[in-house]
């Protein structure tokens, strides 16, 4: 299965993400190039091609809940729910993939985001732009 290649772009002046009607586009032969304006009005964002957990999608520079379960040791059982720390998805060019960085800076680089665990632990609860706030906070 292919990733649908999709951006958004949050207008830095409106305080708003702009609808696909509302971005600039040059058109260059067949392809729509947005990427290569000088855009210091705007910041883009690519969706990850993945899905939380309440099947949302997950863009680059969404800001994610983390729920896991605990499981019991001699059970193997889950138990409660745990809400962890927030993250931001983000891309690190060293890598090649999107990935999660803590509030403290620490870029989650490992395996990576995966949509095994994307789409059972994650959930968005805001961006970036929208809700930086959330970031300051920390934990829940």
């Amino acid at each position: 299965m292919t990733r649908p290649i999709k951006f958004r772009c949050w207008d830095k002046n409106l305080k708003r993400w702009l609808s696909a009607d509302d971005m600039p586009v040059v058109p260059t032969g067949d392809w729509v190039n947005i990427l290569s304006l000088d855009a210091d009005w705007c910041e883009f964002g690519q969706f990850t091609g993945l899905m939380d957990r309440k099947g949302k999608e997950i863009w680059e520079g969404d800001i994610v809940k983390v729920v896991s379960k605990l499981v019991g040791f001699a059970s193997g059982i889950p138990t409660e729910g745990i809400d962890t720390s927030f993250y931001v998805v983000v891309w690190v060019d060293d890598y090649c993939r999107f990935t999660t960085k803590r509030m403290d800076g620490h870029v989650e680089n490992g395996f990576g985001l995966r949509k095994e665990h994307s789409e059972k632990w994650f959930e968005v609860i805001g961006n970036i732009h929208e809700h930086g706030p959330l970031l300051k906070g920390g934990n829940s």
